[in-house]
């Protein structure tokens, strides 16, 4: 099992790639889709994983 501090390295890795995908130029269509992707990661990392 990872540690809170990996938790916390994931989550913001995470955030990371969403700002990516928001500022690239990929069709709204796809960025929607990874931005959905990752949003729905870091609700599950937030919920169950960090304190």
């Amino acid at each position: 099992m990872a540690t809170n501090e990996e938790w916390w390295e994931y989550f913001n890795e995470l955030q990371e790639k969403l700002k990516q995908v928001q500022e690239s130029d990929l069709p709204d269509d796809i960025k929607e889709k990874y931005t959905d992707m990752l949003l729905d990661k870091m609700n599950i990392v937030r919920k169950y994983f960090l304190e």
